[in-house]
């Protein structure tokens, strides 16, 4: 789902925006990646996590996108949006 307006880039001012976003992922508790994009990359979320760790969100009722706009309304960075944990694998998102 998209974000709406008014939380895209465009709606929000930029001292509102995280600078980063951050994601993390660890098999056997060795870091496997590590990706730090910028702020703006919020508004695309959505198509940056794969396909299965997006169905294991789906399949735990994560919701991504509500999670994301209360992180957004709250202004407050780091924030931690979600850590999925999965037999070997832990995938943690935040803003920071």
């Amino acid at each position: 789902p998209a974000l709406p307006p008014e939380l895209t880039q465009l709606g929000r001012a930029a001292a509102d925006m995280p600078h980063k976003l951050c994601i993390e992922v660890r098999r056997n508790g060795e870091l496997t990646a590590s990706v730090s994009l910028p702020g703006t990359a919020i508004d695309s979320l959505n198509h940056l996590i794969p396909e299965d760790v997006q169905e294991t969100i789906a399949a735990r009722k994560i919701d991504v996108t509500s999670l994301l706009k209360a992180a957004l309304v709250a202004r407050r960075y780091p924030h931690d949006l979600f850590t999925l944990v999965e037999d070997d694998k832990v995938v943690r998102v935040w803003l920071e």
